[in-house]
């Protein structure tokens, strides 16, 4: 659209921040370039979007540069926002008749892509598109029988815009070379045919397949559709949650219209802030033990975004019907022994007459009493009415409603926070020493401006306490 000639006194979007001059007072950015090359991050660049209210990216490569100690003053501002399918792109078309076996669009001028190209013009009709946009550039890509996707250069992101621009228009089938970063990749899997980057044999091979099997490559396209509009799109669910976190909308909201983009599979969750990269390479590293990440959700106040995610996901389970669910989040530290430790604990809670809740690890034991004890070799159990933390813990389906309910509203940081929410409720609370789980203290909290080498004195005395509680508890007994 281009610069207005004067801008009004709102907030404003700006896709391509790269190519504007003048700017708004208030404005938001999404930034589309790839962060491994450097050309497009200028001084100047990096000013615009330091600059701007937030900045929404495609990739969470892209998001990971912006992590780094050098872009700090950004990195509280970056949301990831993917791209993804969307149904009404484009008017819907008649059908145009196959003119052409493949089909290319984009730049064409570097030595990479024209020497791949030239090598399937010798084998395939092949038609590239340098200069075209919009529906001249739909009515192109519908004549094709497959569209090629190739990197500019090897160590590329995933081209997901031109991806999901394709699938959206519903009438091609697409073989593309795949990505050493695989976050995208392992979104597309299930509709793009992926080859090894730079393995033009394989990218003939898959070609020449799907054009010597046109039933099959039809009835590929319509399964796509009808999985692809079936679900919550990614880019709904993200596009949502960075207006929530700005109270553009209430929860309520967000979750009539992008609820059910969680899915539970499982009751091992992993609470994780996609944004927060280096978390999740730490996660992702030790997790032996089947948990599956969940994308937290975000707010202006840490605390409140904190609070929703678990409110989401007690939403979630409870319409999955789950029993249980154990929720960590992304730096816990899981003793070796975790599933054999793991078992005995699920084992000593199905033997509870009633149980809400068990503690991994606990960084506030605060005004508790115990109510009973219980020894198991070297393990000691202990029924508490109350707990504050949530680095690990397994939650019974009595809770779902409770946390569900949490209201999101009360902006009260000294009660309402979700742990002080929970602590303020009378509980059958289980928790061993000692405790289950540790808490990784080279990362930083994604609620509070703080190290978490904070909580590991509050952790030590914790635990310190709870065990002089069990003694006195003892004592007391007959």
């Amino acid at each position: 659209v281009g610069e207005p000639a004067e801008y009004e006194d709102i907030p404003y979007v700006i896709i391509c921040p790269q190519f504007v001059e003048r700017f708004p007072k208030v404005y938001f950015v999404i930034q589309m370039e790839q962060t491994i090359d450097t050309r497009w991050f200028t001084e100047d660049y990096l000013v615009k979007l330091k600059n701007a209210c937030g900045v929404l990216d495609y990739a969470l490569e892209n998001v990971d540069f912006f992590q780094k100690p050098q872009q700090k003053e950004l990195s509280r501002s970056v949301y990831y926002l993917p791209i993804d399918y969307y149904p009404q792109y484009a008017p819907k078309s008649d059908y145009i008749e196959k003119e052409y076996d493949v089909l290319f669009y984009g730049d064409d001028r570097n030595p990479r892509r024209r020497e791949m190209l030239h090598t399937l013009s010798s084998r395939f009709r092949v038609k590239i598109c340098t200069d075209l946009y919009g529906e001249d550039v739909y009515r192109e890509i519908r004549k094709a029988k497959v569209l090629v996707n190739i990197h500019y250069y090897d160590g590329a992101l995933l081209e997901t815009t031109r991806l999901y621009e394709t699938l959206s228009l519903n009438s091609t089938m697409i073989v593309s070379e795949d990505s050493e970063y695989t976050a995208e990749t392992e979104r597309l899997a299930p509709f793009v045919d992926f080859v090894s980057v730079g393995d033009i044999d394989a990218m003939m091979e898959r070609i020449a397949y799907w054009l010597e099997h046109d039933a099959e490559r039809e009835a590929k396209i319509r399964a796509n559709q009808a999985a692809l509009e079936s679900r919550v799109s990614a880019f709904s669910f993200y596009f949502l949650r960075f207006l929530l976190a700005y109270d553009r909308i209430d929860f309520e909201t967000f979750y009539a219209l992008a609820g059910e983009y969680v899915q539970l599979d499982t009751d091992r969750l992993c609470l994780n802030l996609p944004e927060s990269t280096q978390r999740r390479r730490s996660f992702d590293k030790d997790n032996r033990y089947g948990f599956v990440c969940v994308p937290g959700l975000r707010h202006l106040n840490g605390w409140v975004g904190c609070g929703m995610s678990y409110k989401l996901i007690m939403r979630r389970a409870q319409a999955a019907g789950l029993p249980q669910v154990m929720i960590c989040e992304d730096d816990v530290i899981f003793p070796e022994d975790f599933e054999s430790r793991l078992e005995r604990i699920q084992q000593y809670l199905d033997g509870c007459d009633h149980w809400s809740l068990f503690s991994g690890v606990m960084a506030d034991v605060g005004d508790v009493q115990v109510c009973a004890v219980k020894r198991d070799d070297e393990v000691i159990y202990a029924q508490i009415d109350r707990m504050m933390s949530m680095v690990f813990n397994i939650y019974h389906s009595e809770l779902f409603p409770v946390l569900g309910n949490w209201d999101e509203q009360d902006r009260n940081e000294t009660r309402n926070t979700i742990d002080r929410y929970l602590e303020s409720r009378k509980l059958s609370v289980h928790v061993q020493t000692p405790f289950l789980v540790g808490h990784k203290e080279e990362l930083n909290s994604t609620i509070w401006d703080w190290s978490n080498l904070r909580y590991k004195q509050l952790i030590d005395n914790s635990e310190k306490k709870l065990k002089q509680l069990i003694e006195g508890f003892d004592k007391r007994l007959p």
